[in-house]
């Protein structure tokens, strides 16, 4: 830390292409992010069409690769909803061979793993576009102590899990001869290893707690983060959303895909799906000039 104090670096803007006149990327106001999201959250369990199901999947993730550069954006999105690709995989195999291999229960199955895919991927999109200090000052205001509590217990977990693996890591360093152990070894030798973490968590919370005292939380009123105003740009997200998840899933009844009845059948299931891409339309759009600056930028300073 230099003696002219601490400069933070700049928020949301990639170390590639920072510099005094590179663009950040568009910051959505948190309602709109929450809009956004929540649309594909209902589309995904409001209907039982395995097509539409699909777009808004695929719409998720051209949101999620306009978030930033590209590739960077999409692969944030993915790697936070990897883990759940076995479990849709294994949804559409015990679906497909409980009801027989037929077509109808093949598709049902695929249906049912792309409903996972795309309610996952909406909680991840949520993740990737919002400021997770936006959320938690939002999720504040009915109640201060207990979004605190909350966001400290999340952290409980993930923390004891680096700790075990962060000792176990050491221990496996060591010389253990190529001795073959039982499982009753291997679990008396693992439980001094969580207690410990358990331990020095509780012990962390405990210095936390101090120095929350001491900075005098709950001394005063609390100071509030400063959240970007609602914009037209995000009121017409947020009508998007709305009006695109209705849409979608007013037409999945009426008018399902496949359905016969004269060009309004053939014609709904188009409209349908403009209707799902059209608030990642509007992400996108608004996000292309600021990347073009960053483009432009990026290629100045090579």
């Amino acid at each position: 830390m230099s003696g002219g104090g601490y400069t933070p670096p700049p928020r949301l803007i990639p170390a590639s292409v920072a510099g005094p006149r590179a663009a950040a990327p568009l910051r959505l106001h948190v309602a709109a992010a929450i809009a956004l999201c929540v649309g594909y959250l209902v589309v995904s369990f409001a209907i039982d069409d395995g097509v539409r199901i699909t777009a808004a999947f695929v719409s998720e993730a051209v949101a999620a690769w306009s978030s930033e550069d590209g590739r960077n954006g999409l692969n944030k999105w993915w790697q936070s909803m990897r883990p759940v690709a076995p479990a849709a995989l294994a949804v559409l195999a015990v679906n497909s061979i409980a009801g027989g291999p037929t077509v109808q229960s093949v598709s049902w199955g695929a249906t049912m793993a792309m409903r996972l895919l795309a309610a996952t991927g909406a909680f991840s999109l949520l993740q990737i576009i919002t400021d997770q200090d936006e959320l938690l000052f939002l999720a504040s205001n009915p109640s201060s102590k207990f979004s605190l509590a909350t966001s400290l217990s999340l952290r409980l977990t993930p923390y004891i899990g680096r700790r075990i693996r962060a000792v176990r890591d050491a221990r496996g360093s060591r010389n253990t001869n190529g001795k073959e152990s039982t499982l009753r070894d291997r679990l008396e030798r693992q439980a001094p290893v969580l207690r410990a973490a358990v331990y020095e968590s509780l012990e962390l919370s405990v210095d936390l707690a101090e120095a929350m005292y001491a900075r005098g939380w709950g001394a005063g009123p609390r100071s509030r983060y400063p959240v970007p105003p609602l914009t037209a740009l995000d009121a017409g997200l947020c009508l998007a959303s709305v009006a695109g998840s209705a849409a979608t899933i007013l037409m999945a009844g009426r008018y399902p895909v496949g359905s016969s009845g004269g060009w309004s059948a053939s014609a709904a299931p188009l409209c349908s799906l403009a209707a799902e891409f059209l608030p990642a339309a509007i992400y996108a759009g608004a996000q292309a000039p600021a990347r073009l600056r960053r483009w432009s930028v990026a290629g100045g300073q090579r």
